[in-house]
This record gives C-alpha cells, sequence and structure tokens, in this order.
C-alpha cells in the first residue's frame, strides 16, 4: 500500500500502525510524488492526505482515477477537516472511503481493510516459544499521537469507479 502525506510524524504513525497489522507500506511526499511511485508499483491501496503542497490529495486522487493503470486502486482520503464541497468533490471521483485526523489505530485498518477487502497474511510466527513464557499483558493499541484523541471514520460504500 502506499500512504501520502506531507507530514513526516503522519506517515509514520500510519506506516506503523499498518505494519503492525501486517500491510507492507510504501510512502510518498505529496501527490506529485504519489503519481510517480504509483507509476511503477502499483500499490493495493493508497491513502491521500487531502491538504499538501505540490498536489492535494484530492487532485492527485482524481488523476489517479483517471488512468486506465491506476483507476482500480481503492482510495482513503485522510484529512484534519472536511467540508460539504470536499466530501462532493470526493465522492465525484471516487473516493472509497474519508478517515478524519486525528484517528484511533483500530479505525485506520478497519478502514484499509474494508476498501481492500481482504486481511493481509500474518507475520510469521517464531519457530517455538520459550518454554518459561512470563504471562503476557493485555495487547495494546499502536502509538498514537500524545494529543490527539481518537476520531470517529467516515466510509462510504465504493461508487464503482
Amino acid at each position: 500500500m502506499l500512504v501520502v502525506d506531507d507530514d513526516e510524524p503522519v506517515r509514520r504513525l500510519i506506516r506503523l500502525n499498518l505494519e503492525l497489522e501486517g500491510f507492507e507500506v510504501e510512502q510518498a511526499t505529496d501527490g506529485r510524488d504519489c503519481l510517480t511511485k504509483v507509476r511503477t508499483n502499483p500499490p493495493d491501496v493508497i491513502t491521500l492526505d487531502l491538504v499538501m503542497p505540490a498536489l492535494d490529495g484530492l487532485s492527485a486522487a482524481a488523476r489517479l482515477r483517471e488512468s486506465e493503470h491506476t483507476r482500480h486502486i481503492p482510495l482513503v482520503l485522510i484529512t484534519g477537516a472536511v467540508t460539504p464541497r470536499d466530501r462532493l468533490r470526493a465522492d465525484e471521483i471516487g473516493i472509497d472511503a474519508v478517515l478524519t485526523k486525528p484517528f484511533a489505530p483500530q479505525d485506520l485498518v478497519a478502514t484499509i481493510r474494508s476498501v481492500v477487502g481482504t486481511t493481509p497474511a500474518p507475520a510469521q510466527a517464531p519457530a517455538q516459544a520459550p518454554a518459561q513464557a512470563p504471562a503476557q499483558a493485555p495487547a495494546q493499541a499502536p502509538a498514537q499521537a500524545p494529543d490527539e484523541p481518537p476520531v470517529k471514520s467516515e466510509e462510504r460504500a465504493p461508487s464503482g469507479h
């Protein structure tokens, strides 16, 4: 998959959470970088930040949908706030889902899985567990920026684009 965001800490957070769930993640810094990378290595899904320099997420998405080579790739728009105008344009372009920042890691993973329609292969388990493994603490959600509370994600059914 390809994570496109001009904010390096956000890209790192998204990558970390998705890699922990077994996804292979590549990164791009803006819409132009995304289009360049997709030409040589089309991903299974792309997350696009809405506001980026050079080429914003909706403009990059429109170009991806125009190309026969990339129009089938599921697109997830990630934004701090979505206006009604942005929502309308996202629907017209064929964005598969919208996720609002800040988001809970489980919402990110659920959104990606819903648009891809598959679950990544689990990471390889060790050959054998230690003989006296200590009791495990309950699993914790991957790290999230300390001052960002979880937010609801918004999804829509794929429009068939």
